[in-house]
C-alpha cells in the first residue's frame, strides 16, 4: 500500500510540473541567440484573471517583477527578460495554489515548494538559454522540472507520532526447571541463589548435609494456580462480592459497603490470593461502549489472549509470591463522556459513551509456566455525576521534609494528582488558587495517567535556603478541559517542606586507622578496624559511609547510618591506602583517605638485656610485652600467661612496657615467659628467659 501511494505521489509530481511546462508553452527547443517575445507569462500574471484570489494575483506580481530587476543585473535582451520574470511568479502562482488547497498535507506542501523553484529555475533557464546557445540543451520549462522534481523530494516529509512505553523488570529466572541440574556440576558449591537462578522451580533438597543437590521441584504439577480474593488486601470500606470460585466464571466484585459503585477519581487497593507461588498478571477493557458508534449494538469485549499478550503485572511486580496487591483508580463515565464530546470532531465523527461498568482480568502463572486459561474477573462500576470535588494532591517525587544539598537553591519536583488537574505554588503562604504565580506544567488528558495511577504536574522550586526550612504551598484545580467557571478548585494549600542543610564533615583526628599507623598481629592475617566520625550535615552528622582500596568501587560500612561508622578488615602483610566517602540524606559528601601498614609478628617476644638496677631486677624486651615468672624449680615455665599463672613483673614506667622490674633475691632462680600484644609467646614448658641473681664482687 506504501508503495502505491508513493507511486502516485510520484506520478502526480510528474504530472503537474508538465502541465506547468504546457502553461508557460515553452516545450520547444532553444535556439541560439534568438531573441524571446515579450508578453507570455508575464502578461497572463497582469491580466489578473478573475479565476484567482486578488491576494494571490497580487504577491505574485510582486513576485515576477522582483525577479524581472534580478534578471536585469545580468544583462539580456527585453523580452527574454520580462518572459523569464514571468515564468518565475507563474511558479510561484500555481505552487502557492497546490498549497493552500492540499493545507497541510506534507506531499502538497512539498509539491507547492517544487513548482514555486521549478517556476523560479525555468526563468533562469529561459534568461541563460539565449546567451548559452545549446548550452542547456533543454527548454526552460524541462529544466524547471528537473529542479521541482529535486525540491520535491528534499522537502516531501510525512510525519506521524507514537507513543512507546519502555518499563525496567528485575531480572527473572526462566519458567520451569530444565537447567536445574547444572548447579550440581561439582566445579563450585551448589548455593541456593545459584540453584533458583537456573529456573522458577528449582530448589534445593538435603539442605546442610554433604549431599545437596539442586532438583526441578514439582516436576510433574500441570496444574494453573488457584485464585481467590485477599481480603487483607482490600481498602477500608468496601467489600469483595464473589460470583463464582471455579473456571471459567470465576471472580469477585468489589463495592463500597453500603453503595453499588466506586467513587470516581478514587484510588483503591485491591488483592488476590494464589495456592502457590505465582506470577500474576492483569488487564482491563471497558466493558460495553468502548468506542463503538453512537446507536450501534454495544459490543462485548473478548477474553483477554495468553499471558505474555496482557499488558500489566499485579501490583506492577514481577514476583513470584502467593499475595498479590493492585491499587486501582479510574474516572467517572460523565468524565469520560464529556471529554467525547468535546473531541468528537477530532475522532472521525465517533462519539465515546462509558457506562461506569468495569471488568479486569487475571492470570496467574505457575513456576512451571501453566497459567489458567480462562481468567479470573474482577468487576465494579464509576459512580455516574457531575464532578463536584477538587483534585487531591496524593503522591510528591520528593518526600515532604526531605533535605536538600548545600548552595541547592532550587529543584525539580513533581506533584501527583487523582485527576487531570492544573496546579500552582507559592513560597511561604497559602494564597489562593488564581493568586498562586507559580504554574506547574501538567499532564491534563485521561490517557496520561502514570504507572503509579495518578496524574502529573511538574515544576521547579527555587529561593531555596541553607540552615532551615522552605515552605511551600500547592494548589490544583481540576477539569482543565472545562470554562475555568466549572472547574473545582483546592480550598485549602496542600503544604510542602524541603530543609536546606549546612556542609557535611570528617571529624578531625577520627579517622582509624590514622595515617601512618603500623597495625601487628601474630597470624597470617590481622584484624584491623576501619572507622572515622561525621558531623554537621544533615542531623548533626548522621550519614551513610562507604570505604574501597582501589577509589573505584566503594562498599558501605557495617555500622553506620549515624555519625558513627566502624567496618573491619582482616588484611594480610603490606602496606595499604583506604578511601572514605560519606553522604547525608541531603546529599551532601565529605571524603578522605589514610595509609597504613599491616605487620605479621611470627616471633615472641626476645629479652635483649638484663640487669640489676637499685637492687631491682630488670629485664628489657625487643617490643611492648607483658612478663611473669615462676621460681619453682619443678614447675619452671610451664604455665600460661593468659591464664595470670606466676608473677607479674612490672613496668618501670606506665608508658615503657619494654622494661620490667622484679624482686631482687639471690636465693631464687627466674623463670620468665614473655608475651606481646599480639598474644606471641614462647612454647607452653619453653621460657624467654631463664635468670639467677649472683652478687658481683667490688
Amino acid at each position: 500500500m506504501k508503495k502505491f501511494q508513493g507511486s502516485f505521489l510520484i506520478a502526480n509530481l510528474l504530472i503537474a510540473v508538465f502541465a506547468f511546462a504546457f502553461l508557460f508553452g515553452s516545450i520547444g527547443v532553444v535556439e541560439g541567440q534568438a531573441e524571446a517575445e515579450a508578453g507570455g507569462v508575464l502578461d497572463f500574471i497582469e491580466g489578473k484573471s478573475d479565476n484567482l484570489p486578488s491576494t494571490l494575483l497580487d504577491r505574485a506580481e510582486a513576485e515576477a517583477k522582483n525577479n524581472e530587476k534580478w534578471y536585469k543585473q545580468i544583462g539580456t535582451g527585453e523580452g527574454r527578460l520580462k518572459k523569464s520574470a514571468g515564468y518565475a511568479g507563474a511558479g510561484f502562482v500555481v505552487g502557492q495554489l497546490v498549497k493552500e488547497f492540499m493545507g497541510d498535507e506534507p506531499w502538497g506542501v512539498a509539491l507547492g515548494n517544487a513548482l514555486q523553484v521549478g517556476g523560479f529555475a525555468a526563468g533562469t533557464a529561459n534568461l541563460f538559454a539565449g546567451e548559452a546557445g545549446t548550452f542547456l540543451g533543454a527548454s526552460p520549462a524541462i529544466w524547471g522540472l528537473g529542479v521541482g522534481a529535486v525540491v520535491f523530494l528534499l522537502t516531501y516529509k510525512k510525519v506521524s507520532y507514537e507513543t512507546v512505553f519502555f518499563t525496567c523488570q528485575p531480572w527473572e529466572a526462566p519458567i520451569g526447571g530444565d537447567d536445574c541440574e547444572k548447579c550440581n556440576d561439582g566445579i563450585q558449591p551448589c548455593s541456593e541463589y545459584r540453584c533458583k537462578s537456573l529456573g522458577q522451580a528449582c530448589g534445593i533438597i538435603n539442605a546442610g548435609t554433604e549431599n545437596e543437590m539442586c532438583v526441578w521441584e514439582n516436576r510433574k504439577d500441570v496444574n494453573s494456580p488457584a485464585i481467590q480474593p485477599l481480603e487483607s488486601a482490600l481498602t477500608d470500606g468496601y467489600i469483595y462480592v464473589p460470583f463464582g470460585a471455579r473456571p471459567p466464571n470465576w471472580g469477585t466484585g468489589i463495592k463500597p459497603q453500603g453503595e453499588d459503585c466506586i467513587p470516581p477519581f478514587t484510588p483503591i487497593q485491591f488483592g488476590i490470593q494464589t495456592d502457590k507461588p505465582a506470577q500474576c498478571k492483569i488487564d482491563f477493557l471497558i466493558k460495553e461502549g468502548g468506542g463503538q458508534i453512537e446507536g450501534a449494538v454495544p459490543q462485548r469485549t473478548i477474553e483477554p489472549a495468553g499471558f505474555d499478550n496482557m499488558q500489566y503485572y499485579f501490583g506492577e511486580s514481577t514476583l513470584y509470591d502467593y499475595n498479590h496487591t493492585q491499587v486501582l483508580s479510574l474516572p467517572s463515565p460523565d468524565t469520560i463522556n464529556r471529554i467525547g464530546e468535546i473531541n468528537v470532531n477530532t475522532t472521525g465523527g465517533l462519539e465515546i459513551k462509558n457506562d461506569g461498568n468495569y471488568n479486569l482480568y487475571v492470570r496467574c502463572r505457575s513456576a512451571n509456566g501453566y497459567y489458567n486459561a480462562d481468567p479470573y474477573s474482577i468487576n465494579f462500576c464509576v459512580q455516574s455525576g457531575p464532578d463536584l470535588t477538587p483534585p487531591i494532591i496524593e503522591e510528591t517525587s520528593i518526600r515532604d521534609g526531605q533535605p536538600v544539598n548545600f548552595e541547592v537553591d532550587e529543584i525539580p519536583l513533581s506533584v501527583f494528582t487523582n485527576e487531570p488537574a492544573n496546579c500552582r505554588w507559592a513560597r511561604d503562604n497559602d494564597l489562593g488558587f488564581k493568586d498562586m504565580e507559580n504554574e506547574m506544567v501538567c499532564a491534563n488528558n485521561l490517557q496520561d495517567v502514570k504507572d503509579n495511577l495518578l496524574y502529573e504536574c511538574r515544576t521547579t522550586l527555587t529561593g531555596i535556603q541553607d540552615r532551615g526550612n522552605n515552605l511551600f504551598y500547592f494548589r490544583c484545580e481540576d477539569q482543565p478541559w472545562e470554562p475555568v467557571a466549572n472547574r473545582n478548585q483546592m480550598q485549602i494549600g496542600k503544604p510542602f517542606t524541603i530543609v536546606g542543610t549546612e556542609p557535611l564533615n570528617i571529624r578531625e583526628g577520627s579517622v582509624v586507622p590514622e595515617t601512618g599507623a603500623i597495625k601487628k598481629g601474630a597470624t597470617s592475617v590481622v584484624t584491623v578496624e576501619l572507622g572515622l566520625e561525621t558531623q554537621n550535615g544533615y542531623e548533626n552528622g548522621n550519614a551513610n559511609c562507604l570505604y574501597s582500596a582501589d577509589n573505584k568501587t566503594f562498599i558501605k560500612f557495617f555500622e553506620t547510618g549515624t555519625h558513627l561508622h566502624r567496618q573491619n578488615q582482616d588484611l594480610t602483610d603490606g602496606k595499604y591506602t583506604y578511601y572514605y566517602q560519606c553522604i547525608d540524606l541531603g546529599g551532601n559528601m565529605a571524603q578522605t583517605s589514610t595509609t597504613f601498614d599491616v605487620f605479621i609478628d611470627k616471633q615472641a617476644p626476645r629479652v635483649v638485656r638484663v640487669l640489676n638496677d637499685g637492687n631491682r631486677l630488670k629485664i628489657i624486651t625487643d617490643e611492648d610485652a607483658i612478663c611473669r615468672y615462676s621460681n619453682d624449680v619443678k614447675l619452671q615455665c610451664n604455665f600460661d600467661i593468659n591464664d595470670g599463672d606466676g608473677t607479674p613483673l612490672q613496668y618501670s614506667q606506665s608508658d615503657k612496657k619494654t622494661e620490667h622490674l622484679a624482686v631482687w633475691n639471690l636465693e631464687n632462680n627466674y623463670y620468665i615467659k614473655c608475651m606481646d600484644e599480639n598474644g606471641k609467646q614462647p612454647n607452653p614448658t619453653e621460657c624467654s628467659i631463664v635468670v639467677r641473681p649472683v652478687e658481683l664482687a667490688e
